[in-house]
């Protein structure tokens, strides 16, 4: 299997994920969901940042499933480039829930 097509994968099941985030049906536990500290300071916070997480987790995930396709179809061949479409989407999720969560408090 190629490169991108893990990276697709990937970014498919982050996707799928975050629906149960998004619909905060995940209660707080210590293997899935953002667990940072200001999320875990009440029920309504944990729901409230997943939530939040998750719908940005679920649109940067697309985008990078796009931009992983666009690369791919118009023939880029640099895996640098395919790991940062997919890298980078994911590091501005954690950054924007982590900066959303400790505005929350």
């Amino acid at each position: 299997m190629n490169q991108w097509m893990v990276f697709i994968a990937i970014n498919a099941l982050f996707a799928a994920l975050c629906i149960p985030l998004i619909r905060r049906e995940v209660p707080i536990n210590s293997i899935y969901g953002f667990r940072l500290p200001a999320a875990m300071k009440s029920e309504e916070a944990w729901y409230r940042v997943n939530s939040f997480g998750g719908k940005i987790l679920a649109v940067t995930s697309c985008l990078s499933i796009a931009g992983l396709v666009a690369l791919r179809i118009a023939g880029q061949k640099d895996s640098h480039l395919y790991l940062s479409v997919f890298v980078l989407p994911i590091v501005f999720t954690v950054v924007a829930t982590l900066a959303y969560a400790n505005r929350q408090t």
